[in-house]
């Protein structure tokens, strides 16, 4: 009994379909470029079996050198030769081919990188320029306010009051409320003057806010407000009280001085 597996006889790579030489393995399948295997036949002696690929990756048996005309050991290095140069060639086009696109990415993304640091930095730029130009435009605004007399404010307010007098009823109602206490109490003991709109002195108070709410005309006072005619009530009772003192104060010192 042989110790070698079956074999199977195949074609002649080279020769026609009516020849057929050398023996193949059974059991295994045929591997591509693989080394050729040797079979063994008690007529033909081991040489004469090496296998050698067909183009379409199939193994086969070459024919006798006296059958091929051509020495057996150019063979296999003529089919190798003629079937790696295009595999190679497949393999360095790929190659290049995926280093490319991978070159190109890496540069996109340092570009981006690149540019993306400049944004910040500009970004950063922009907002000390606005806190500059705020911290300046403050500076300006408290000099112009600091640098300004009250009689020019005071004037400016009255060009104001008389261009907007014509226009505003709202001042009308205050002036005719105050009117129509004058005269209904003509011993008023304070003077009343208009600096500006919404704004009077009455005597030496300074100068009081008035404005009108509604149907009623009121008077800013501290963190609230009074009625007009409250407020007149309270100044003249203050005045009178001013002046019953430094009456009653005369007459005591007069009593005092005489004998």
């Amino acid at each position: 009994m042989s110790c070698f597996a079956p074999a199977t006889r195949g074609p002649v790579a080279g020769l026609g379909q009516g020849y057929q030489s050398g023996y193949q393995s059974v059991g295994a399948p045929p591997i591509p470029w693989a080394a050729p295997t040797v079979g063994f036949h008690p007529q033909q002696p081991p040489q004469l079996a090496r296998q050698y690929p067909y183009a379409n990756g199939n193994m086969g048996q070459a024919a006798p050198s006296a059958i091929l005309g051509q020495n057996l050991a150019v063979q296999p290095q003529h089919y190798a030769g003629a079937s790696m140069a295009p595999v190679t060639s497949r393999a360095n086009a790929c190659h290049a081919s995926i280093s490319v696109p991978e070159s190109s990415f890496q540069a996109e993304v340092a570009r981006r990188t690149a540019a993306e640091d400049r944004v910040k930095e500009l970004e950063a730029l922009v907002a000390r320029l606005r806190g500059r130009v705020a911290a300046l435009e403050g500076q300006k605004g408290a000099k112009g306010v600091g640098s300004r007399r009250p009689t020019q404010v005071a004037a400016v307010r009255r060009d104001r009051v008389e261009a907007e007098e014509p226009e505003e009823p709202e001042e009308d109602a205050i002036d005719n409320a105050i009117r129509m206490y004058l005269e209904h109490n003509p011993d008023f003991p304070v003077s009343i003057q208009k600096v500006a709109p919404n704004y009077y002195v009455f005597g030496d108070r300074g100068t009081v806010y008035v404005a009108q709410r509604g149907v009623h005309v009121v008077v800013r006072v501290g963190g609230g407000y009074k009625s007009l005619q409250v407020f007149m009530d309270e100044r003249t009772l203050m005045v009178t009280g001013d002046n019953a003192a430094a009456v009653r104060k005369q007459a005591q010192e007069a009593s005092r001085r005489s004998p």
